[in-house]
């Protein structure tokens, strides 16, 4: 490469930038153009480990928006950074006691924070300069960001859909699939559950860009972001799509009675495990609570599911989480009652389990039928030596699932490390999803599949987060104090409550997701961010003529939800939307930039800031008169 390159990023967009630029280990500066300005970008080896300028006491604004500092600290700090030569990193030890691996973690979360901004600039000119830069031999290598989960996150906050068609045009008239032993690529990617199915279609064959959109049955631009993301790093095979066999969307088939119905196979249960939870659509995870809450034992009413949860996009592994708040049991036992959903519905207590994993068991009908079905199917002598070697493993992993600690349920050491745990689940996902059952004729045991996927994923998303990793290591080393079992149910209880509302909430059942809200909060009164889906809820529930009398108390609600948790970026994003119905938009935009500071791809919040924006730039702009010209120009393509 030449001492410098220049170039713009409308024809080389950032995410294959990036990613070029981590192939061919690239080190020096990055220089890019924005609004006037010049940000650069220092690269060592391919990875980006600095951004300049930097903002000042931007660490110190960061630690108080996490809850880390309170006002008085924040005030004492800014008078003492305006000092000509402060250290603002120093200052943080000095007066509220931030230790060096939160300011690490600050350090890296800001970077990565504003190396985000970058892909918000579709068109801007950039410069590659490999001269020779005395700061890329002065600045911290452990707060350089993974290039790929970068690039991923990028294109989540930035990119629209009409933007990552356009720079997939070279796509057209082919199809794709995902290049083999791209495991690594997928965990550096930070792909999670979300992603998982897109990932699967992707792996069994080429598809047509729309077939593969509607076979993943979800809204086109996650699938789009998945495809943008693994294509920009050469992750994806292309062809001609008439010079390759293609994989279309199936409609779904009616199931065979005698191959599905326990009645047919004398496996008949009761007629409550038959009907079913009427609400077994409802997907909880509990595992963080079950580790913050290690207790010998513990029940709870039942949480299971059929199907792993499609988790939300989490913040980034960078952003060190505010310091955990004791959360003190509530002054009186709470009623075990549940709102009624419509429907039927069973309620049954948890076989208390040892160790502190305490998830819902794989129900007792599930197991039967999955082994009836293995019987049935090993007799037929219809399965390949593949699908005979799954249905064992299946079976067996059935057989020992419930009663495991997370990193056994996922097969790695204690002292995996998160891009293990991440590995390791991909390489379940390809070998045990149900969809890889289904493609090998294993489909009579998709219900069990789906089941033990939930297993996997609560593991997963339990140690897949640094923090809670360690804790796990501590928990499941035999290192963890005794606590009250009944405040751990509470807890637990709190929170498959609040789960359950969030479901409802997304449906916009305001009705249901209030009771479940409520409850959660009774359970756990301290939590801040279940007063404010509390609050918000109450507020969408309300009919629009009597939310004027109404909002003076959610908001009150709200802002009590931020002094329990300051770092609830979801309270944020609420607050600023009361602020916009009462035209105080200056306020309004205070609260949505807060949100999106702790919460980097906090979409909803991002496109309010983008609208306020633009409103104010159009408020601003001249308004220009038509010349005669122009307007006789207009009255004759009319006449025309």
């Amino acid at each position: 490469m030449a001492a410098e390159t220049t170039g713009t990023l409308d024809r080389y967009p950032l995410p294959r930038l990036l990613c070029f630029l981590e192939k061919k280990a690239f080190t020096g500066v990055l220089r890019i153009e924005d609004a006037g300005s010049t940000r650069e970008v220092l690269v060592n080896e391919g990875i980006p480990s600095a951004l300049y300028p930097k903002t000042l006491q931007a660490l110190t604004r960061q630690f108080l928006e996490w809850g880390r500092l309170d006002t008085e600290q924040y005030a004492k700090l800014m008078t003492s950074l305006s000092a000509a030569g402060a250290q603002e990193e120093q200052l943080l030890a000095e007066v509220a006691g931030i230790t060096p691996d939160e300011l690490l973690k600050g350090r890296r979360y800001l970077l990565f924070k504003d190396l985000c901004r970058l892909f918000a600039l579709p068109a801007a000119p950039f410069v590659l300069s490999t001269q020779p830069d005395p700061r890329l031999q002065q600045h911290d290598q452990q707060v350089a960001i993974e290039p790929m989960y970068l690039v991923y996150n990028g294109i989540r906050n930035s990119y629209t859909e009409d933007r990552i068609r356009d720079d997939l045009g070279a796509l057209d008239g082919h199809a794709i699939r995902l290049q083999p032993d791209s495991d690594d690529l997928i965990v550096r990617f930070g792909f999670g559950e979300e992603e998982a199915s897109i990932l699967q279609y992707l792996q069994h064959g080429y598809w047509i860009l729309e077939d593969l959109i509607t076979a993943c049955e979800a809204d086109s631009l996650p699938v789009l972001m998945v495809v943008y993301a693994l294509w920009s790093a050469g992750g994806l095979e292309s062809a001609q799509q008439d010079s390759v066999p293609r994989l279309q969307p199936k409609k779904p088939a009616a199931p065979h009675p005698a191959a599905s119905s326990p009645l047919a196979t004398g496996d008949v249960g009761t007629e409550a495990d038959l009907v079913g939870d009427a609400n077994a659509e409802i997907r909880t995870d509990v595992a963080r609570v079950q580790l913050k809450h290690a207790a010998s034992s513990t029940s709870s009413p039942d949480a299971s599911s059929p199907t792993p949860s499609a988790a939300t996009a989490t913040a980034p592994q960078a952003a060190p989480q505010a310091a955990p708040q004791a959360r003190p049991a509530p002054q009186s036992a709470q009623s075990m009652a549940q709102p009624k959903p419509g429907g039927r519905r069973k309620t049954k207590t948890m076989t208390p389990m040892s160790g502190t994993f305490a998830a819902a068991r794989i129900p007792d009908l599930v197991l039967r039928k999955a082994r009836m079905s293995a019987t049935r199917l090993k007799s037929a002598g219809d399965l390949k030596p593949e699908a005979v070697e799954i249905l064992e493993e299946l079976l067996d992993r059935l057989d020992t699932m419930d009663g495991q600690s997370p990193f056994e349920q996922l097969g790695v050491q204690m002292q995996a490390t998160s891009v293990d745990v991440k590995r390791a689940y991909m390489q379940l996902v390809k070998r045990l999803h149900p969809d890889r059952l289904a493609s090998i004729g294993l489909q009579e045991l998709t219900e069990a599949a789906d089941a033990l996927f939930k297993r996997f994923t609560q593991a997963h998303q339990t140690l897949s987060d640094p923090d809670n990793l360690e804790e796990a290591r501590r928990i499941y080393s035999g290192d963890s104090s005794a606590q009250d079992p009944e405040e751990a149910r509470r807890a637990i209880e709190a929170e498959v409550n609040f789960q359950k509302g969030e479901v409802f909430f997304r449906k916009s059942d305001f009705a249901q997701a209030e009771d479940y809200f409520r409850l959660s909060v009774e359970g756990n009164p301290q939590e801040g961010e279940h007063l404010a889906l509390l609050a918000w809820t109450m507020y969408q529930s309300t009919p629009k003529a009597g939310r004027d009398d109404r909002r003076d108390e959610v908001q009150k609600m709200i802002i009590r939800a931020l002094e329990l948790s300051p770092h609830c970026a979801k309270a944020h994003y609420f607050l600023g939307k009361l602020f916009l119905e009462t035209g105080k938009q200056d306020s309004a935009m205070a609260s949505f930039r807060r949100a999106t500071s702790i919460k980097a791809n906090y979409i909803e919040a991002m496109r309010e800031l983008r609208l306020l924006t633009m409103r104010r730039e159009r408020a601003a702009a001249p308004k220009r008169r038509s010349t005669i010209m122009e307007m006789f120009s207009l009255k004759k393509r009319k006449n025309k």
